[in-house]
């Protein structure tokens, strides 16, 4: 529901109608949604198959079906941006995994276990959620600084302050957690009770035992950690939707006025074999009409390269990305941005950008 809502919204944003997906699919991130939304939709096969439980191998298949959903939200957003690709892309799949299992496990805890099996899945539940927060605190570290890379972009940028609100929140979700295991490690030799029903339940269970209520501080506490993480994965939301803090040796930008008209040229990273372009019109004024057409070209006079035409796709009113532009050579690239208003108004913003190898 949230990849498909997040489609709407971005379809709305480049051409006003909430069901243009084509356009959204122009983009990088548009086409990763869409994997998402099949990798998702193969995953939703294994819910009603609750004989895969019974068995060790549906059990790894599962898994594996579950970190392949993660492999591709992780491979369409911050995970592969910036330095160490391969770390960011490994330490978001865990990432994701384990607040999975945190979460997942503390849902189950409040609303799907049976009274009589509270206490003794709490204290079965609570070593794996332990690994879980243990995960979270090292797999969240690692992106923190290889995103950021100093102190200083924890206040510098949008990322680092809502990075920061996140640590707090996770701070204050553990400190709950840590008083809710204390709690459930006191009986952890308590036998599973037998109930009637699922026998996948049943199997789980030890011998027959006298249900022992719960008492009323663990399920508290249980439930605060899930109002919390909830919390938390609010602060996820605003941190995914900041741009990280740019590297200054690896992103470059430049602005150019023609009237009361501003053209920003981005590019990131700013070097050779493949980059990401962003163009933005804006006025002094903030009341600039959407332009109907941008186009881009991009020379290199240096070395007597160009003009070259960059593919270009909407990604929101007066902006556009060129998703895949391959710079040959380092050098003082010049680009030309041709913005149309209408059918007899057009101006050209000239610009020039330091490409590196």
């Amino acid at each position: 529901v949230g990849t498909i809502a997040m489609f709407a919204a971005q379809a709305h944003l480049i051409s006003g109608s909430y069901l243009a997906w084509g356009d959204v699919v122009d983009i990088r991130s548009g086409q990763w949604w869409l994997a998402r939304l099949a990798a998702i939709g193969l995953f939703a096969l294994f819910i009603p198959a609750r004989s895969f439980l019974a068995s060790t191998p549906g059990r790894i298949e599962i898994a594996v079906a579950g970190l392949a959903v993660f492999a591709v939200v992780a491979a369409g957003g911050h995970a592969v941006a910036g330095d160490d690709v391969l770390l960011g892309f490994v330490s978001t799949v865990v990432h994701l995994a384990a607040m999975a299992l945190w979460l997942g496990g503390l849902l189950l805890l409040v609303v799907g276990v049976p009274r009589a099996w509270f206490w003794w899945t709490a204290s079965q539940f609570s070593p794996w959620a332990l690994g879980a927060v243990v995960a979270l605190a090292v797999t969240g570290s690692a992106n923190a600084w290889r995103q950021l890379g100093s102190l200083d972009g924890l206040t510098d940028s949008a990322y680092g302050r809502w990075l920061v609100i996140k640590l707090l929140l996770v701070v204050a979700v553990v400190t709950v957690a840590f008083f809710s295991r204390r709690m459930s490690r006191s009986d952890d030799d308590e036998p599973a009770p037998a109930v009637e029903g699922d026998a996948a339940l049943v199997a789980v269970g030890a011998a027959a035992a006298e249900v022992q209520e719960p008492p009323p501080a663990l399920r508290r506490t249980v439930v605060l950690e899930v109002a919390g993480i909830a919390l938390i994965l609010m602060a996820t939301a605003g941190l995914v939707n900041s741009p990280p803090p740019p590297s200054a040796a690896t992103t470059e930008s430049a602005s150019v006025v023609v009237g009361d008209r501003i053209v920003q040229v981005e590019l990131e990273p700013a070097v050779t074999g493949g980059t990401e372009r962003h163009v933005y019109l804006s006025s002094p004024s903030g009341g600039l009409d959407r332009a109907d057409e941008i186009t881009v070209e991009a020379s290199l006079p240096a070395a007597d390269l160009g003009p070259l035409d960059v593919e270009v796709v909407p990604a929101g009113p007066n902006h556009v990305i060129g998703p895949a532009v391959d710079l040959p050579v380092a050098g003082l690239w010049t680009f030309e941005v041709a913005a149309r208003f209408g059918e007899f108004d057009q101006v050209i913003f000239t610009v020039q950008i330091p490409v590196s190898d």
